[in-house]
């Protein structure tokens, strides 16, 4: 049995700086002009859809999001995550046919920490820390890789739910939300702890990387329910 998380406080995240400014606006692309099929088009449908069901789910759980929810509102929140996301398969696209380079992931890290920065002034996590840096980078190649797949197996593909199935069966694709969770997401939580434990906030320091691995148990647990989500639909 999964165990319960505790459920954060809003006097706990206010005192942690979890207070949000209007999200600003998607920073300008500086890479070459993406050429997009109708494929990647409906994977980034596929992903504003997913956040925007993510984002209230995450709200039953933490006062954090549903203070985010309350500065930008629900669709604010989730297009945050939505064009974090649509920058690895950004990314996934430019690179269908070869390997990404360090060099591309070292950019796009540095890019996706410095816009959840100007996103987050208020946060106490440093996004320009090398740790959170790094594990924008681990995140990166494991949601870039998986967005590549996807795309060199389905070149004709114009549907990305279906693509996803024709690409792994049910026991693979959960097998990938849990590579996603190893390699992903849990490099980039620990970056935000490393950040939250050298915070020079005495209450930060000593709660915030808990929190930031709470935080992360219950992003994973929704990720790998999609795969009953995403296979038991049609």
């Amino acid at each position: 049995m999964r165990r319960k998380l505790p459920t954060l406080g809003l006097t706990t995240l206010l005192a942690l700086g979890c207070t949000r400014n209007p999200p600003i606006a998607p920073p300008p692309r500086r890479q070459t002009q993406i050429q997009e099929t109708l494929l990647t088009q409906s994977a980034k449908k596929y992903l504003k859809d997913f956040f925007t069901d993510y984002v209230p789910y995450m709200s039953q759980f933490s006062d954090e999001v549903r203070t985010n929810i309350r500065t930008y509102g629900e669709e604010g929140v989730a297009e945050i995550y939505t064009y974090i996301h649509s920058r690895c398969l950004d990314l996934a696209i430019q690179s269908i046919n070869r390997t990404t380079t360090e060099k591309e992931i070292s950019s796009l890290a540095k890019e996706l920490a410095d816009y959840q920065g100007e996103v987050a002034k208020e946060t106490h996590i440093n996004y320009s820390h090398l740790a959170v840096i790094k594990g924008y980078a681990e995140f990166i190649k494991t949601r870039t890789d998986f967005f590549r797949r996807i795309l060199q197996v389905n070149p004709n593909a114009t549907d990305f739910k279906t693509a996803v199935r024709s690409t792994f069966t049910k026991e693979q694709f959960r097998q990938q939300m849990q590579i996603y969770s190893e390699k992903g997401t849990r490099p980039l939580y620990n970056g935000f702890a490393q950040s939250l434990k050298e915070s020079k906030d005495p209450l930060a320091s000593s709660m915030g990387p808990s929190i930031a691995q709470d935080t992360r148990e219950r992003n994973d647990y929704y990720y790998l329910k999609e795969t009953d989500r995403l296979y038991n639909s049609k």
